[in-house]
């Protein structure tokens, strides 16, 4: 009897609502502590990016060029961090180096880590970069 949980066929992509990528990102110190940030969020639906502007903000942690996370209500929430997204790319590289047998064992018992980070499950059970900020 095999402990390993069964694999499946990993999905076609498909972009989830409010998802997106930040590019074009920059903070302008004030020189008293603050920041003005200027960025565009890329959606992941292909929709228009929105050009969004703080001004006099505190800086805010984890934010950067190609951060991810959710648009919605005017209100950004960055869920993966820069550093986050560097972290998983390297694990999800580790993983496309993998014997078959394993990355399907990985498909299997998966979180959301690799749709959050903007990365799709393939038909081969590597992972590949599919969000839309992140390719272009």
């Amino acid at each position: 009897m095999s402990t390993r949980p069964e694999a499946g066929k990993p999905q076609r992509w498909w972009p989830r609502a409010g998802w997106g990528t930040v590019r074009d990102y920059k903070a302008e110190d004030n020189g008293n502590g603050r920041v003005n940030i200027t960025l565009r969020f890329v959606p992941d639906d292909g929709s228009k990016p929105q050009l969004i502007k703080v001004t006099n903000t505190v800086p805010i942690e984890g934010i950067g060029e190609y951060a991810r996370g959710t648009y919605q209500d005017n209100f950004l929430n960055i869920r993966v961090s820069v550093e986050g997204l560097a972290k998983a790319e390297a694990v999800f590289q580790r993983i496309n180096q993998l014997k078959l047998a394993e990355r399907q064992s990985m498909f299997a018992s998966h979180s959301d880590l690799a749709g959050d980070a903007g990365w799709a499950w393939m038909p081969d059970y590597t992972l590949v970069k599919v969000a839309r900020g992140l390719l272009d």
